[in-house]
């Protein structure tokens, strides 16, 4: 009978032994989640007020999009996919957390709809701090299903939260130009 748990639980497959599939699945979900919370750095899962101050110097655009509309351009994949995300590397002084510019941003996609622009550079959604490209679109597909959400951008050197307020039942969208 020992036999047969040894041949059947000592090892996984007759190659490895359970403790180390044991440890490589709990190192495997450890790497994971530290990748998904953010970089190596102490600003991983930071709030972005957290990092740069509760005050910080920016101008505050208020934006009120229908969400029937919001969700009618994300509906359509040629807008959904029209937005590209590169992470911005500088020499000299940087910020201590990463910045995303983006780029191709096309009229009437989901993502201008949001005020978003070609050449801003994304900084924090929802107060959080962003870490990863493919966040920044994720964050605003979910905004979609939300009542109200935020962008913080670097616009031409200026500091712009973009203050949004989805509506159920609007027809109009209102996008300050």
């Amino acid at each position: 009978m020992d036999a047969m748990k040894q041949e059947l639980f000592g090892t996984l497959f007759g190659r490895f032994p359970i403790r180390m599939v044991i440890l490589a699945v709990l190192c495997v979900s450890f790497v994971s989640c530290s990748t998904f919370r953010g970089s190596s750095r102490n600003t991983s899962g930071a709030r972005f007020e957290d990092v740069v101050g509760k005050n910080f110097e920016r101008e505050e655009v208020n934006i009120t999009i229908a969400r029937t509309l919001l969700q009618e351009r994300f509906q359509e994949k040629e807008l959904r996919e029209a937005l590209r995300v590169v992470k911005v590397f500088r020499r000299g002084k940087t910020r201590p957390f990463p910045e995303y510019r983006l780029f191709d941003v096309r009229k009437g996609s989901p993502y201008d709809l949001l005020g978003l622009k070609s050449g801003d550079i994304v900084l924090a959604a929802d107060g959080w701090i962003v870490f990863g490209p493919e966040k920044v679109a994720k964050y605003a597909e979910l905004l979609q299903f939300a009542n109200t959400g935020s962008f913080v951008i670097d616009r031409d050197g200026k500091l712009i939260e973009l203050l949004l307020s989805i509506e159920p039942f609007r027809e109009d969208t209102t996008i300050p130009r």
